[in-house]
């Protein structure tokens, strides 16, 4: 996916990859490095990422990195310090929510960097548990347009391997 976005963006690509546990940042750390893609771990403690990240958005925005992957958790994400990185990047972006239902709350969905153009949310689970404003925040709205977080995966009905909706971000 991220590769044929980038054929569409000049070859330049930022991907955020959120999700909400540490084990999964490391699946998707190691799964993206078997496509050559580098994330980034952001999470817990600053001093082991902050200073590599704020270099590694620098070289991006000059046009010296042509991809830059950043992987964190939801909490992490919330972090002014995140926030602050994020909002410097100046290019595509990508973003990817893993375990998207984790994010339906008001707080998960301010956290989310409003120049991402491109979002994606998987879950095999996509209902909040007793939060039906929650999940109605993460739904895609029927008459209204693209949702937060668009692009579902749902569970996944008898036969198939996975379904997908995607809407794009006006």
């Amino acid at each position: 996916l991220a590769a044929r976005v980038a054929d569409r963006t000049d070859g330049r690509l930022a991907v955020l990859v959120i999700a909400p546990f540490l084990n999964l940042i490391d699946q998707w750390r190691r799964e993206a490095s078997r496509f050559g893609l580098d994330l980034l771990p952001c999470a817990v403690d600053r001093k082991h990422w902050f200073d590599r990240l704020r270099s590694s958005v620098t070289s991006y925005n000059s046009g010296t990195r042509r991809v830059l992957g950043i992987a964190t958790t939801g909490n992490t994400l919330r972090s002014a310090l995140l926030q602050e990185q994020l909002a410097r990047i100046r290019g595509p972006l990508l973003v990817i929510a893993d375990e998207m239902h984790n994010y339906g709350t008001e707080a998960a969905i301010e956290s989310l960097p409003t120049s991402a153009k491109l979002r994606l949310g998987l879950s095999a689970t996509w209902q909040r548990w007793r939060d039906d404003d929650g999940t109605d925040t993460l739904e895609l709205p029927r008459e209204q347009g693209a949702g937060k977080l668009t692009g579902l995966l749902r569970s996944s009905p008898p036969g198939c391997a996975a379904s997908v909706v995607a809407v794009p971000v006006p």
